[in-house]
């Protein structure tokens, strides 16, 4: 059996350019990412054979070349995240796994792919393939991370929560009375802050551009796709800070939600493990405060923003070049470290700073692989019609290479990822009359 797997595999691993060289979010202190990649393979007699290469101590892309005798060598790139990997080299489809939790406290609220889990955690019954779990409780740091199922035979997954060291909670801010009704004259360029503890927006102008990649991206998800928007709006000139969700959760928004800053600093760097649902809660106050609209950027808002007018990979060009943002490798004191302050480096032709690194950003779609192709109603947000729906998140962040934060690169979670690589900025709606 193991000359069988040995034959099938001959695996030539390499390691691509994208490699994530820091640790992943969700973890407390720093330490070295753990990476584990389960590959299946068509055994004897119709049987799934898996194959588990457990020690990559590195985050990011891996070429794995399939060999086998009188057969065309198969190349897939796989995405190696923090936890399991799943790669299928079968041709057997629709398979059931088996796997059991270990989680520690007991009581923690458990979810898989969005969706809470309640009973008995063992010998749970899922699709093969690779899962997003996450586990929370009021009082610890959330953890979690990718687990493969597979069918051939359980493994048990273990979590343990650490508890969250008691901060001093912020100063209440004062509230301020909703900002009145009136027509709106705003030019292109001008700045609004709606009340002293909004975040101060931008005024985008309408125009066109061409989205997506002209290799198709590195997933294969960004062929180009030109778009239109033929309205103003609003969005924040920087990624949401730890002091203005501070403010919502003074002022009784945000779910009372403090999120841990892990002795980086609050104020002006940007918040960190916050959802897609914690940012709804965000724009939500700020919509109930200030009788504006405020919401998420969609994918085509937020590209036509990053890129300012420019048609390279970042703003200033195709080169990530020195000190220019935060990511694992441009070369800034704050590279695969820790956040940086918002403003920090250049802001691009259309005044906003960190559209490059420092944190992913949610934006308002779903995503999916094929969107650019058929999706017809850009620049609006694509929804699959399921609330839990993995939503799109954009430009890279501080522990990630200088690749994945470029202006095209898509990336996807769940909507209940909490990570210290996760933030957002807001849009606010402009309209003639109000």
């Amino acid at each position: 059996m193991k000359n069988w797997v040995l034959w099938g595999l001959c695996c030539v691993l390499g390691v691509a350019n994208l490699i994530n060289v820091a640790h992943a979010g969700g973890a407390k202190e720093a330490e070295t990412t753990k990476s584990k990649l389960v590959i299946m393979l068509d055994g004897p007699q119709g049987q799934v054979q898996c194959v588990e290469f457990p020690a990559f101590n590195r985050d990011g892309w891996l070429k794995v070349n399939h060999l086998r005798p009188n057969t065309k060598t198969v190349s897939k790139n796989v995405l190696l995240k923090k936890g399991q990997n799943l790669l299928d080299l079968s041709t057997q489809g629709g398979m059931i796994g088996q796997f059991s939790l270990n989680i520690k406290p007991k009581d923690a609220e458990v979810s898989l792919n969005g969706k809470a889990l309640s009973g008995s955690l063992q010998n749970l019954s899922a699709t093969v393939g690779g899962h997003e779990l996450s586990v929370r409780k009021k009082g610890y740091h959330p953890a979690g991370g990718r687990i493969a199922v597979t069918p051939c035979g359980a493994n048990t997954y273990s979590v343990s929560l650490q508890k969250i060291r008691t901060q001093t909670p912020p100063v209440k801010a004062e509230k301020v009375p909703a900002a009145p009704k009136s027509i709106e004259m705003n030019l292109p360029g001008d700045r609004i802050k709606d009340c002293p503890t909004c975040p101060e927006l931008v005024v985008v102008g309408s125009g066109e551009f061409v989205m997506g990649n002209k290799t198709g991206g590195l997933n294969g998800d960004a062929p180009l796709r030109r778009i239109k928007i033929d309205y103003e709006f609003g969005v924040s000139n920087s990624e949401i800070t730890f002091a203005q969700w501070d403010a919502c959760v003074a002022d009784g928004g945000c779910d009372g939600y403090n999120p841990d800053d892990l002795e980086w600093g609050r104020a002006n760097r940007p918040v960190i493990y916050v959802s897609w649902k914690d940012a709804q809660e965000y724009v939500k106050w700020l919509s109930q405060k200030t009788g504006q609209t405020y919401r998420l950027p969609s994918e085509a808002e937020w590209e036509y923003v990053a890129r300012a007018g420019t048609t390279g990979d970042y703003w200033w060009g195709d080169d990530v070049g020195v000190n220019q943002a935060n990511c694992a490798n441009c070369q800034s004191q704050f590279d695969g470290k820790k956040t940086a302050p918002a403003g920090t480096f250049r802001a691009n032709p259309f005044g906003l700073f960190d559209t490059v690194g420092n944190v992913w950003e949610w934006v308002e779609d779903c995503y999916a692989k094929n969107t650019y192709k058929t999706h017809r109603s850009y620049p609006a947000p694509y929804k699959n019609g399921q609330n839990t729906c993995n939503r799109v998140l954009r430009g890279g962040a501080w522990d990630l290479v200088s690749q994945g934060a470029s202006v095209s690169f898509r990336y996807n979670a769940s909507i209940d990822l909490r990570s210290n690589a996760v933030g957002f900025r807001v849009v606010r709606e402009i309209k003639e009359h109000q």
